[in-house]
C-alpha cells in the first residue's frame, strides 16, 4: 500500500491514482487538490439529490398503486356483498348464495335540495346502487326557482337522472310556484353583463347566512337566505318514505357539504324524524360526510384519506363512472358557470362518497 498525500488515504500499488483525488503518487499540488475536492463534493451532493428524487418518485408511484388497490378492493364482489348486508340486514347473517337475490329489495331514496345536487354530490352512490340493480328514487324539495328558471331546471334534472340511471317515474320534485326573489328574475337569454351580475349575486348569497324563515309561506323556496320549515320538510320526506316503502335514505349531513342552508335543513328534518322514531324499522339513514376544502378538491388523490378515516359506507367509481357523472352534470346547462367547471374537474365528490349512519331514537315516541 502507498500513502496518498492528497486525501491522506492508502492506495494499492497496482493503482496509479488514488480513488478519490486521482493524484499521481509522486507529486502533490495543493491547489489542484482543492479543485478536485470541490468537484468531488459537487458530485456527492448530486448523488444525494438523485437519492431524494428516487425516494420521492417511489413514494408517488406507491401512492398511485395504493389508490388502485383501494379502488379494486372497493369494487370487488366482497365489497358488494358488504353493501347489501349493510343496506338491508345489518343485524342478520346473510349467506353468500342469498346476496344475489337481495339486490332487487333495495329501495333507496336520495334527498336533495336543488336540481344538480344529485350529480354534484351523490353521483358515486347513485351509480353504485344502480349497478347493484337497486330501485333508486329521488326527492328534490325545490325546483331551483331562485332565478325564475324552475321549469327549465326541472327538465335538466330529469335529463340528469336519466344519465345516472334513475327513471323519470321515480323522480319527485316538490313544486314551489313562486320565485323567492322576483326582483332578480333571469330571462332565458341574457347578455354577458347580466350573466356576470347573476354570478356575483350567486356567490354573495352563498356567503350570506339565512335571515328569513319559510314557516309563514308554507313553501320550500330555493334561497340560501330563507330557513326552511323543518315540520313541512319532514312531513314530505316521511310521506315519500312510506309511499314507496323506502329502506335506505341518503342525504346531506349537518354541514350540508357546501354549507347551504337548504342542505342543512334536510338533515335537520331527517334527524327530527329519526329522533322521534317515525322512520320505519327496516329503513336505514345515511348522511354524506362534509370534508374540508383542501381534501374536497384533491380529486382521486383524496381516496386513501377517505379510506383510512372512519366512515360507515364508502362509494368509489372509476373513470367510466366519472364520465357518466360528468355527463349528468353537463345536463344542467343553466348552472354551468366557470366555477362549476372547476368543481367537475377537481372535486372528489364526483368520484368518492363517504357516509355516516344517522342514529335513530325510540320508535313511535310521542312528545307532549
Amino acid at each position: 500500500m502507498i500513502y496518498c498525500q492528497g486525501t491522506k488515504m492508502l492506495r494499492s500499488r497496482n493503482r496509479k491514482y488514488c480513488r478519490i483525488c486521482y493524484f499521481c503518487s509522486g507529486t502533490f499540488d495543493k491547489g489542484n487538490f482543492v479543485k478536485i475536492r470541490n468537484v468531488y463534493n459537487i458530485g456527492k451532493n448530486k448523488i444525494k439529490r438523485m437519492h431524494l428524487l428516487l425516494i420521492l418518485f417511489g413514494a408517488i408511484v406507491s401512492y398511485f398503486f395504493w389508490i388502485q388497490y383501494i379502488y379494486y378492493r372497493q369494487n370487488s364482489a366482497k365489497s358488494r356483498k358488504h353493501w347489501l348486508r349493510f343496506m338491508l340486514c345489518r343485524d342478520k347473517q346473510i349467506k353468500s348464495s342469498q346476496t344475489s337475490d337481495l339486490t332487487g329489495d333495495v329501495r333507496a331514496l336520495f334527498l336533495t335540495a336543488h336540481p344538480d345536487d344529485e350529480c354534484m354530490f351523490f353521483a358515486p352512490a347513485i351509480l353504485r346502487l344502480v349497478e347493484l340493480n337497486a330501485s333508486v328514487h329521488l326527492l328534490c324539495l325545490s325546483q331551483g326557482n331562485y332565478y325564475n328558471q324552475g321549469f327549465q331546471r326541472r327538465e335538466e334534472l330529469l335529463d340528469s337522472c336519466a344519465v345516472l340511471g334513475i327513471p323519470a317515474s321515480q323522480v319527485t320534485i316538490h313544486d314551489c310556484n313562486t320565485s323567492s326573489r322576483p326582483h332578480n328574475r333571469r330571462p332565458r337569454e341574457t347578455t354577458t353583463a347580466q350573466d356576470l351580475q347573476i354570478q356575483l349575486l350567486h356567490l354573495g348569497d352563498r356567503l350570506r347566512p339565512a335571515t328569513q324563515t319559510a314557516d309563514k309561506t308554507g313553501e320550500l323556496p330555493d334561497d340560501p337566505n330563507v330557513e326552511w320549515s323543518i315540520s313541512m320538510a319532514s312531513s314530505l320526506i316521511l310521506k315519500h318514505i312510506r309511499a314507496h316503502s323506502i329502506n335506505l335514505v341518503l342525504t346531506f349531513d349537518g354541514r350540508g357539504v357546501s354549507g347551504h342552508s337548504n342542505h342543512t335543513a334536510i338533515y335537520k328534518a331527517v334527524s327530527y324524524l329519526a329522533s322521534i322514531g317515525n322512520i320505519p324499522d327496516d329503513c336505514s339513514l345515511l348522511s354524506l360526510l362534509t370534508i374540508g376544502v383542501l381534501r374536497k378538491y384533491l380529486f382521486f388523490l383524496e381516496l386513501p384519506i377517505s379510506w383510512l378515516l372512519p366512515s360507515d359506507l364508502c362509494c368509489v367509481i372509476g373513470s367510466k363512472g366519472y364520465i357518466q357523472a360528468k355527463r349528468a352534470m353537463l345536463c344542467h346547462r343553466t348552472q354551468l358557470l366557470w366555477f362549476r367547471y372547476l368543481y367537475i374537474w377537481f372535486s372528489r365528490y364526483m368520484i368518492i362518497n363517504t357516509f355516516q349512519v344517522i342514529d335513530q331514537g325510540p320508535k313511535n315516541l310521542k312528545i307532549y
